[in-house]
């Protein structure tokens, strides 16, 4: 059982190709996440794992590791996933198997990702389920829209 007894308070599935669920972490808990991110050593992103194309993407990415530090974050996260699976995919879920990334849009590297599907053609990749975590407050910033 989870150490994380709450209920889905905001649960929003539109047209069952994403789902949103608002408030699934306190503000304390996402100045943690973003201040642990933010001491990463953060790289220019790459496309299909080793190029780098500013064209398709712009923005600085760090991963993190599934480590006594992170493990609350894993944990969590995979909660979400389970309860948003459980309710509209019902995919056969088995665990995470690429560490979490964390990315950082700037305006003054005028930051950007195109539209695309998280999915790599030059790695073989069990993914079924993607999750992305908002930290900043839409009202910063334009873009970051989901599509299908």
């Amino acid at each position: 059982m989870s150490l994380y007894q709450f209920v889905p308070d905001n649960i929003t599935n539109l047209n069952h190709d994403f789902v949103t669920w608002e408030n699934a972490f306190t503000d304390e808990e996402l100045d943690r996440l973003v201040a642990y991110g933010d001491s990463l050593d953060l790289q220019t992103a790459t496309v299909n794992a080793t190029d780098v194309v500013t064209a398709i993407r712009r923005t600085k990415t760090g991963w993190i590791d599934n480590n006594p530090e992170s493990a609350w974050l894993y944990d969590r996260l995979a909660y979400v996933a389970r309860k948003i699976n459980s309710k509209f995919f019902n995919f056969d879920l088995y665990g995470f198997v690429e560490h979490m990334q964390y990315t950082v849009y700037t305006d003054d590297e005028q930051g950007f990702y195109t539209w695309h599907q998280d999915i790599s053609a030059a790695v073989e990749s069990p993914r079924k389920l993607s999750l992305i975590l908002q930290l900043s407050d839409p009202a910063d910033f334009d873009g970051g829209e989901l599509e299908t």
